[in-house]
């Protein structure tokens, strides 16, 4: 196999043809995080054209998987908890499974799949071997590893990304630092840029995230004391920065690039944007409460703001004029976020 290089301007057709017949193996521990985390990864990458194997144990899970041409579901039990008898079996299906079917790329999730694919594919010579960390289990960790990073799986970092960031953060004496992006996967690739100063973030926060999240690096007892808030479907992230505003832990970005951020279909913001947008709403009037004073919070303008996709009439304009006004009279407009 003569493996893609995927240049920042490529188009989606270029990268279905460099894609067709990939064989990839995805490899989780229990199926359910198949379902909850990977499903509209694994049908994104067969419509690409990739060959995509689902590899996790047995569960009722499975049925809500359309299998079919280009991808395909393989049961190998792997147990959860340390059992080394059970471990070494699943290890052995492992590793004979990946030299039958030769798989250009094993991608895996959660501990245990991790450990095993590791190992598996190694033995067995699969050409590209991946791993993504999933969950807070590292924040504990001391020296060197006193800081969490956020990726997502088809991003890019930049080769000094973490140098870049951790200078930064000296600098600045922050404990959550975010950095700029570029976009790839569309016909456009422009450059995301974010506030650099704390209490720039802290003012962007009343309209949405000033972060963009796979860049972030947290610093890690924030992270193991603040952990994300899984009834924030959807807008886990957001919700994290807002209530560390809040408490008021310092927040910089990074002034550069330092990520590339891939655009596609199945992005939870494109499949997933009524309840998003829901659930946002509602962040929004618990961080202005703690935010703006009273006479702002109050205002309905301040939502008609922040909820950009609502529709905005000439009067309620030149009220939203005015909100802005009063805003920035009462908490200035540090970087002109306002």
């Amino acid at each position: 196999m003569k493996h893609p290089i995927v240049a920042d301007r490529i188009d989606e057709h270029e990268l279905k043809r460099q894609l067709k017949g990939v064989k990839i193996c995805r490899i989780s521990t229990v199926p359910f995080f198949m379902i909850s985390q990977l499903k509209w990864q694994v049908e994104y990458l067969r419509d690409m054209g990739m060959k995509v194997v689902l590899v996790s144990s047995e569960g009722p899970e499975w049925s809500m998987i359309n299998t079919g041409q280009g991808l395909s579901v393989k049961i190998i039990n792997i147990p959860r908890s340390l059992k080394p008898w059970k471990d070494f079996i699943a290890l052995i299906r492992l590793t004979q499974f990946f030299l039958i079917h030769r798989f250009d790329i094993a991608h895996s999730t959660t501990p245990k799949a991790g450990l095993l694919t590791a190992l598996a594919a190694f033995i067995s010579g699969i050409p590209i071997r991946l791993h993504t960390f999933t969950g807070q289990q590292w924040v504990t960790l001391k020296g060197l590893m006193r800081w969490s990073s956020r990726m997502d799986a088809d991003d890019t970092s930049l080769p000094d990304r973490f140098q870049k960031q951790m200078a930064w953060l000296q600098q600045t004496m922050a404990d959550i630092c975010g950095g700029w992006v570029k976009l790839t996967g569309t016909w456009f690739h422009r450059v995301w840029r974010y506030y650099g100063s704390s209490d720039a973030i802290r003012l962007k926060l009343l309209f949405g995230s000033a972060f963009a999240h796979p860049t972030v690096m947290l610093r890690s007892s924030v992270a193991k004391a603040n952990p994300y808030n899984e009834k924030a479907h959807y807008v886990e992230d957001y919700e994290l920065w807002t209530r560390l505003a809040k408490l008021g832990v310092k927040m910089t970005n990074y002034p550069g690039v330092i990520l590339r951020y891939r655009i596609h279909p199945c992005q939870v913001t494109a499949i997933r944007q009524k309840q998003q947008r829901e659930n946002m709403v509602q962040i929004f009037q618990e961080y202005a409460t703690s935010f703006l004073d009273g006479n702002l919070t109050n205002d309905p303008i301040y939502l008609l703001i922040a909820d950009k996709q609502l529709g905005v009439n000439e009067a309620d304009f030149y009220q939203a004029v005015a909100f802005m006004n009063r805003m920035v009279l009462r908490h200035g407009d540090p970087e002109g976020v306002v």
